[in-house]
């Protein structure tokens, strides 16, 4: 009889669990892998983050002159942990693989060497549940096709990608170069002005629909609105937010209906977004 009610515990328990995923309504992406927990943009920070359950790691990607494409998100990391001051496509491809990203006191007594992944490391790490949130840094032809044959390589379905940038150029060509098989999102950040939000959320759509775009995702969220998200919803288009630290913005965001919210404490804040979910009496 004990043993009976041991299985029903945890037979509901596991209902539990299952309904409380089904009721989350928004995505949690992890910014740059779990980059408290490891060096950022690595494939040390991305498997940090799928092993906490997190469905959605986001990168940075540059291609290199030599074909390569290279997760990283700008130039300051070179100089912060190379002292290298050249723009990254300008920088061999050989020489970029010998920058060591745990270089620094943060990291010095948990990590020996990470290295500065490529794209092909990092889809690597991707576990069938899992969607990279690929960032274009810098554009170039070939970056598309690229992506298409890494994914392909790896039997990776085409909805475990999606790609941003903040570049409607960069989407549009990407878009154009994999016909569109990607859902995409153009990046923005809201601006204030006379105590409205500066962009229209009609000026928005015709960019979006214009490179083909499923959605914006947006920065500066303190300033979003329910509205303004609304009128996305309503003509089809999805809406993500960047990056959120403060767990009750994160909730006031998913009471606005946002589909995916960026976080640096993504692992975190799926374990809270879960429990409020389960018991949303306690937060």
């Amino acid at each position: 009889m004990v043993l009976n009610l041991k299985k029903k515990k945890i037979a509901a328990l596991i209902a539990l669990l299952y309904f409380s995923l089904k009721l989350m309504a928004v995505d949690i992406i992890a910014h740059r892998g779990e980059k408290s927990l490891a060096p950022e943009n690595s494939v040390e920070s991305a498997n940090l983050a799928w092993s906490r359950g997190v469905k959605f790691v986001e990168g940075d990607f540059y291609f290199t002159k030599e074909g390569e494409i290279l997760c990283v998100h700008a130039k300051q990391e070179l100089l912060k942990y190379a002292a290298i001051d050249k723009e990254i496509v300008d920088i061999k491809f050989s020489e970029l693989k010998k920058i060591n990203l745990a270089a620094t006191e943060i990291w010095k007594d948990k990590f020996e060497f990470v290295a500065m992944p490529t794209l092909e490391d990092i889809i690597k790490t991707i576990p069938k549940n899992g969607t990279l949130v690929l960032e274009i840094k810098k554009y170039q032809d070939g970056f598309g096709k690229k992506v298409d044959e890494l994914r392909r390589k790896y039997s990776l379905d085409k909805k475990q990608i999606t790609v941003i940038a903040f570049s409607a150029t960069a989407l549009k060509n990407f878009n154009k170069e994999t016909e569109n098989v990607y859902e995409s999102y153009l990046l923005f950040t809201l601006k204030e002005e006379d105590g409205k939000i500066a962009q229209s959320p009609e000026s928005m759509q015709e960019k979006c629909r214009d490179i083909g775009a499923s959605g914006v995702s947006i920065g500066n969220s303190k300033i979003l609105t329910k509205d303004y998200v609304d009128a996305f919803k309503k003509s089809g288009f999805k809406v993500a937010v960047w990056t959120v630290n403060d767990f009750d913005e994160f909730m006031r965001l998913e009471g606005l209906g946002v589909d995916a919210i960026t976080t640096d404490y993504a692992g975190m804040f799926l374990d809270r977004y879960s429990k409020n979910k389960i018991n949303p009496c306690k937060k």
